[in-house]
């Protein structure tokens, strides 16, 4: 346990995408990283000592928050902006950490989908 443990302590910030308890049941290992989570989940599980985002918060250079009504009300994921340099070319990217934005495969095949 001590290589796991070793790599959470070094975790700065843990963002919550939604309310259920697989998503945020080990905080508690990092105790050192500020939680972070849409203002629906701040107030609903009382996570005191959250920070609460809005939608198109910024939350870090080129990393911000949508909120992305899927599984939860209160859902929100973290679109990241990036440019990868690979042999001497900058490939702009968008990273999308989406929780469970999308349900299902029923839910995608009719395109409920968030608008990053």
């Amino acid at each position: 346990m001590d290589g796991v443990e070793n790599r959470i302590s070094h975790i700065d910030v843990v963002f919550i995408a939604h309310g259920h308890l697989d998503h945020y049941g080990n905080l508690d290992l990092s105790e050192k990283a500020q939680g972070m989570a849409s203002r629906v989940i701040v107030e609903r599980h009382n996570f005191t000592e959250f920070v609460p985002v809005e939608d198109g918060m910024e939350i870090a250079e080129r990393v911000k928050v949508v909120y992305t009504p899927g599984d939860t009300v209160g859902h929100a994921s973290v679109v990241v902006n990036s440019v990868v340099t690979a042999g001497g070319f900058g490939i702009r990217s968008r990273i999308v950490l989406a929780g469970d934005a999308v349900i299902s495969v029923k839910y995608f095949g009719q395109r409920k989908l968030c608008d990053i």
